[in-house]
């Protein structure tokens, strides 16, 4: 992955059930978790609505239309 832009934020189930049809297209995609990062880490804080989706800058147009067609399902 190269240049990486956040396409998707919410709860970690929500963010997972989006990567997984994402990749299921050939999208492939990183999640990044401040919140639980925090916990484990001691500090606490953040917000489990937080968790951030990311993909390839190239990908990003397919991956936001694959999103908005979740969205009005």
């Amino acid at each position: 992955m190269k240049d990486l832009v956040k396409v998707f934020v919410n709860t970690d189930i929500l963010v997972k059930l989006v990567q997984e049809e994402l990749e299921q297209k050939g999208i492939p995609s990183i999640i990044k978790d401040k919140f639980q990062s925090g916990v484990i880490a001691g500090f606490g804080g953040g917000s489990p609505y937080g968790i951030e989706l990311y993909v390839d800058f190239e990908n990003k147009e397919k991956a936001m239309q694959i999103i908005n067609d979740l969205k009005d399902e």
